[in-house]
């Protein structure tokens, strides 16, 4: 009888720690969250920003940028994927497409035709290439290049298809 009693109270208790633990894995989940949001709103990208500032500040767009591509029920497949060629930020796919999105983060309001060049589009397109070269079950997926701005509300802009 006493060993139920132990074996009861030992499970109720790992429940109990169980419990206790993911809920302070949510909780500090979204403290660290919040976080990131209040210190990229606030935080203005100052013209002597050190490289590591700026690295670190693109690395959390591209972040919110995939944030928002999943809520768009986009899978992402690879972040930051690096060739000899280029790079491309994310790598996502939405039923038989496959869209490579590059990201860019501007405090001032700039045209388009500036902020991506044509030199950044062919080194994407050739990093794409590689990518589905590399990855043969995406060979017979449409392919499309989208591109994401973040401006200074930094509400995300996608626009999709924005290069062929």
């Amino acid at each position: 009888m006493r060993l139920q009693k132990k074996s009861r109270l030992k499970k109720h208790n790992f429940r109990n720690n169980f419990a206790k633990i993911a809920r302070k894995f949510y909780d500090l989940r979204a403290i660290f969250l919040s976080r990131i949001l209040s210190i990229i709103k606030f935080r203005k990208v100052q013209k002597n920003a050190t490289k590591k500032q700026t690295y670190q500040f693109g690395e959390l767009t591209e972040l919110m940028a995939a944030q928002f591509l999943e809520k768009k029920k986009y899978k992402i497949i690879a972040k930051r994927y690096k060739t000899k060629l280029g790079e491309i930020d994310i790598i996502a796919q939405t039923s038989q497409t496959l869209v490579f999105v590059e990201v860019k983060a501007r405090k001032n309001q700039e045209l388009l035709e500036t902020i991506l060049r044509q030199h950044q589009i062919n080194r994407i397109r050739m990093a794409a290439q590689i990518f589905v070269a590399q990855n043969l079950q995406f060979q017979n997926y449409d392919i499309r290049f989208d591109f994401i701005l973040f401006e200074k509300d930094l509400e995300p802009q996608h626009f999709e298809a924005f290069f062929e």
